[in-house]
């Protein structure tokens, strides 16, 4: 395999809205990968028709899908990259030139401007996220299946330019990203053996909600800023309903 590039990916699903942007913004990548676990719309062709290489593969979890992805990868340098998120001109001037001054580090965390209901959130904790996406993928690996993050096998830099993510822009993504989420995650806590209680429900969705909207002070954002608290308390009320539900079965 070649390590002197950077093969950016991206992991979808009936993307077909999003993906053709998203790969617009990776033309400056050696080689963009797709893949795909099973779209029903026309994502697969707009990947290809964009230049893409697309690969098919049933879908085993994200920490799993990642990893996949990377050891399908002609580079061992590798960007993860979600088909609502944009690399900016900055970001992709950035990682290449990064790159080719024999990087000292094995992964970086790259900054992430989040837009939410066309609003650019400053608070929340939405104001100033970096996530590690990435990596020498002969010195990381994804773990987790909900919520995953880079284990790697060194240090970890961070980069200067942003990362765009849409992450809703409409009520129905946001609630069908949380139902879909929240499958995951209750399916994880059953393996487990977590049991939910009325006392750590209530915990888990006023504590976050109160951390986020006051705390955090997403009260700041506007009306973007309420909905982005009141989803994450939903999301942890739907988890232990979902969990509940398991174990009755």
């Amino acid at each position: 395999m070649n390590g002197g590039g950077v093969s950016a990916i991206v992991l979808t699903e009936d993307e077909e809205v999003q993906i053709g942007d998203c790969l617009r913004h990776l033309s400056w990548a050696n080689e963009v990968l797709v893949v795909d676990s099973g779209s029903t719309d026309a994502t697969r062709d707009i990947a290809a028709r964009s230049g893409a290489r697309v690969v098919q593969r049933e879908w085993q979890g994200f920490a799993a899908q990642r990893n996949f992805g990377a050891a399908q990868a002609a580079h061992d340098w590798v960007l993860f990259v979600d088909a609502d998120e944009r690399i900016t001109s900055e970001l992709a001037a950035e990682i290449p030139a990064v790159l080719r001054s024999s990087p000292k580090y094995a992964g970086y965390h790259i900054p992430m401007r989040n837009s939410m209901f066309g609003r650019w959130m400053r608070y929340g904790g939405l104001g100033r996220q970096y996530h590690l996406r990435l990596y020498n993928r002969t010195r990381g690996r994804w773990i987790r299946d909900v919520h995953e993050v880079v284990e790697l096998d060194g240090p970890a830099g961070s980069l200067d330019a942003a990362m765009e993510h849409y992450a809703y822009r409409t009520i129905r993504e946001l609630l069908e990203k949380v139902d879909r989420y929240t499958d995951a995650e209750a399916r994880a806590l059953h393996d487990r053996g977590a049991r939910p209680t009325p006392g750590i429900i209530l915990r888990d969705c006023l504590g976050v909600f109160l951390y986020k909207y006051v705390w955090q002070r997403g009260c700041l954002d506007g009306y973007p800023g309420f909905l982005w608290a009141g989803s994450l308390s939903y999301y942890h009320l739907l988890k232990w309903m979902k969990l509940w539900e398991l174990l009755r079965s």
